[in-house]
């Protein structure tokens, strides 16, 4: 879905340059020159078509603006979400100590996590959810599973929610060989 939505032109948002920017890089812009409000990220947004309930704010492509990106971005960037919006779901890198993950785990109410229906991917998820949980003091119940990519060489259902005992799990999505 992300190539096929339109970018912004910074000139449309009385930007200096004809810079072809995502949404999250327009907003970048907007917050380093202090115009950033809750209003112009609602604008930067993009309705996603045949969803009316549904906006998204295209990432970063500009390696050097993400790079640049701080914490304190990132939480302006969800404050102000959390201004005009009732649900936000941001996909972030699965690296944690990634500072925009790290970040949206910090501050939602709910974090998803989406592992694979394999034991390595399940031991690695556990281990960065006790990581989580022990040393930043996150409650466990924030954390929700999403198992994934089940099929008939998947460790069994019932394994995989007993690996993951401690977390809701939140659904099971099957292997889709079309998808690969």
């Amino acid at each position: 879905l992300g190539p096929s939505f339109p970018t912004r032109r910074s000139s449309d948002l009385n930007f200096s340059n004809n810079y072809v920017a995502t949404g999250l890089e327009a907003a970048y812009m907007a917050v380093s020159q202090e115009i950033f409000t809750s209003k112009l990220l609602d604008k930067l947004a993009i309705q996603v078509p045949k969803c009316n309930n549904l906006k998204l704010l295209t990432g970063f492509y500009n390696l050097e603006l993400c790079e640049k990106a701080e914490a304190s971005f990132f939480k302006i960037l969800i404050d102000a979400a959390k201004e005009i919006y009732d649900t936000i779901i941001i996909n972030t890198n699965p690296d944690v100590f990634k500072v925009a993950t790290s970040v949206a785990i910090f501050n939602s109410t709910k974090t998803l996590v989406v592992s694979n229906a394999n034991y390595t991917s399940a031991r690695n998820a556990n281990f960065i959810l006790n990581e989580l949980i022990i040393k930043f003091n996150i409650p466990s119940k924030r954390f929700k599973i999403v198992l994934n990519n089940f099929s008939k060489n998947s460790l069994s259902e019932g394994t995989m929610f007993k690996l993951f005992k401690e977390y809701e799990i939140y659904g099971c999505i099957p292997y889709n060989s079309d998808k690969e």
